[in-house]
């Protein structure tokens, strides 16, 4: 019941419960029952997916309690940006959007720099022979971790290591971040701009296995 209602109610960027569907297809594909270490790595990731579903989208609250707690694991000061956003959301200031949109900005913003610092990123990709232009860019001479470098680093030690596994995951979550730096006109109304914070409720949600050891 709740996946339909999932289906319903995410509606912006790739969703969660897709990226859930792809990766269970991959599985399906590969067959892992010759390495029970993976399969069971990766049946736990999975289920983790679809509860992070069912528990964000079923609440009828902009303000998630498990959001809440894995903020304050990253940095309890966060939490100000998060309670602030989800005020601003539900505000009937004209305004509402511009300030719901400086508020995320600067939460996930913080919570790239904390999770995935761009020289240890750096170092991974490289590392793990992830040089293309898609994880790595050069800016005035220097090489630089992408969006989703950072996110794949942030993601390295809880999901199978096959980029075909959990890319749909970061793409979603980069797909989010991007529409953070976009022309916020289009969510003016209060019902769009509440189902765009819960997505990112949804976003926040998938950091808890590797936040929260």
């Amino acid at each position: 019941m709740y996946l339909r209602m999932f289906k319903e109610k995410i509606c912006i960027g790739l969703s969660l419960l897709n990226a859930a569907v792809k990766i269970e297809n991959y599985l399906e594909s590969l067959g892992y029952s010759s390495n029970m270490k993976k399969k069971k790595q990766v049946k736990k990731v999975r289920s983790r997916l679809f509860e992070v579903c069912k528990k964000t989208v079923i609440s009828p609250s902009l303000i998630c309690s498990n959001c809440l707690k894995i903020i304050k694991r990253i940095d309890p000061q966060l939490i100000q940006e998060y309670i602030g956003a989800a005020k601003a959301a539900t505000s009937r200031n004209p305004d509402r959007a511009r300030h719901t949109f400086i508020s995320l900005r600067t939460l996930w913003e913080q919570i790239l720099t904390r999770l995935a610092p761009p020289d240890s990123s750096l170092k991974w990709l490289q590392k793990t022979n992830r040089v293309s232009a898609e994880y790595i860019y050069i800016k005035a001479e220097k090489r630089c971790p992408t969006k989703f470098g950072r996110l794949l680093f942030i993601f390295r030690e809880v999901i199978a290591d096959e980029d075909k596994l959990y890319s749909p995951l970061v793409k979603g979550l980069k797909a989010y971040l991007e529409k953070l730096n976009e022309v916020h006109k289009h969510l003016l109304k209060s019902s769009k701009l509440k189902r765009f914070f819960k997505l990112g409720n949804t976003h926040l949600n998938t950091l808890e296995p590797v936040v929260i050891k």
